[in-house]
């Protein structure tokens, strides 16, 4: 079937990808991979390597969002007012545990990580991936333990968040360290720890003297 096909061309790029690099992979290659003697499939399902690309990160994100909600699910179970350091520990849980259990998802995400760092539409992604349910059952919570900050930083921490601990996860993946044993969960606290700071964090007079002159020039 189409959709079986349009499977066996993401997994056959995953894997090339993965053993040689994403700039290093033709379109022919991946056909050539699959089993697919029409060289003409990949364009037909996805136009272009980006189109493909795009279906990959798109297929990864989905699964990201099925585990996030189990966690989430998981989360609200247990208390129904998660503190904020739960939230991060959700948000950080999700990759972790899908890169300890499938060394797929971890080789896909340590490589699909390094690369998008480098795209110019990074941003664009994370505001895609926020549009999940998960997500947002995640950030309401979150919004009401930063309900104190200032509003001109809150999206600012929570951007800076989300691309520090991606990045982290990410790097890990890419040096494809281990995401079980003693090691992996000191790293995974402290990163939760780390992470839960950034976003509850004082601000300090010089954040009050900055913030206080923007909103001077936007009322002037």
């Amino acid at each position: 079937s189409e959709d079986t096909t349009r499977e066996q061309l993401m997994d056959a790029a995953e894997g090339l990808f993965v053993e040689h690099g994403i700039e290093n992979v033709s379109l022919r290659a991946i056909g050539r991979h699959a089993g697919q003697r029409n060289q003409s499939a990949l364009q037909y399902h996805f136009e272009n390597r980006d189109g493909l690309l795009d279906a990959i990160l798109r297929r990864r994100m989905a699964q990201l969002e099925r585990r996030r909600s189990q966690l989430v699910d998981e989360m609200l179970r247990k208390n129904s007012q998660p503190s904020l350091h739960d939230c991060t520990a959700t948000l950080v849980r999700t990759p972790f545990s899908l890169c300890a259990e499938h060394q797929d998802f971890r080789d896909v995400f340590g490589l699909m990580g390094a690369h998008l760092l480098h795209l110019k539409d990074y941003v664009a992604l994370l505001e895609k991936q926020n549009e999940e349910p998960s997500l947002h059952r995640i950030a309401s919570v979150t919004l009401s333990h930063l309900a104190d900050l200032p509003q001109e930083l809150v999206m600012q921490r929570i951007e800076a968040t989300q691309s520090s601990g991606f990045l982290a996860i990410t790097q890990r993946a890419r040096r494809r360290d281990s995401f079980t044993g003693i090691r992996a969960e000191l790293f995974e606290h402290n990163l939760v720890d780390q992470l839960n700071g950034m976003l509850a964090a004082p601000v300090s007079e010089a954040s009050k003297a900055a913030l206080n002159k923007l909103r001077s020039n936007n009322t002037n």
